[in-house]
């Protein structure tokens, strides 16, 4: 795990059986991996800054509601106008 092995800290996400969920940033345990039968997931979003994991966990929020058939709304998305230099 060179990308935080000099790291003196880290987040780990345990479930109560003391299992990894998430150590951040690894991802994709063979724990934690989805299926079409999964119903309860757990989203972890990190980031530098408080609005780009708001951000990225709307995306993800986003791809996620086409497969329910239960209207939630959750969360709460604000148009905005983006600029690129592109």
């Amino acid at each position: 795990m060179k990308i935080i092995e000099s790291s003196p800290v880290y987040p780990v996400i345990y479930d109560n059986k003391k299992r990894v969920c998430s150590l951040p940033p690894i991802i994709n345990g063979e724990h934690s991996k989805m299926s079409a039968e999964t119903k309860n997931i757990l989203i972890e979003v990190t980031a530098v800054d408080e609005q780009r994991a708001l951000n990225t966990l709307n995306c993800l929020v986003s791809g996620f509601a086409i497969y329910n058939d239960k209207q939630i709304v959750t969360p709460v998305m604000e148009e905005r106008t983006l600029t690129t230099n592109i």
